[in-house]
């Protein structure tokens, strides 16, 4: 688990395959960010709920608050991010003491 702040975080995956992540963290905003500028994959949900507790799994493709399941506040366009080997540059916004989790994946 690393700490991520608000706006760019640069996070080095030295696993060989692409790996899901989860992002979690306290809704501070109107709309939660979550976007790898990297590989231009980007998850926005809009109308967040303030002070509740955000997680974004990019494996199960989901949203939820509070443990509730809040896909209808995904726009239709939305990807859900992977870290990929190498570089990537996660940006975060809407989330406060926001976490990422992930387990490296290699052949």
């Amino acid at each position: 688990t690393i700490s991520l702040k608000g706006g760019e975080n640069n996070i080095f995956y030295d696993g060989t395959e692409p790996t899901p992540i989860n992002v979690k963290g306290r809704v501070s905003g109107e709309s939660v960010v979550l976007f790898n500028q990297t590989y231009a994959e980007k998850t926005t949900a809009l109308r967040a709920t303030k002070d509740t507790m955000a997680v974004i799994d990019t494996e199960q493709e989901t949203y939820r608050e509070n443990g509730v399941l809040c896909m209808t506040k995904i726009p239709p366009a939305s990807d859900f991010p992977c870290l990929y080997p190498g570089n990537n540059t996660l940006f975060v916004s809407g989330l406060a003491g926001a976490s990422i989790s992930y387990e490296g994946r290699r052949l």
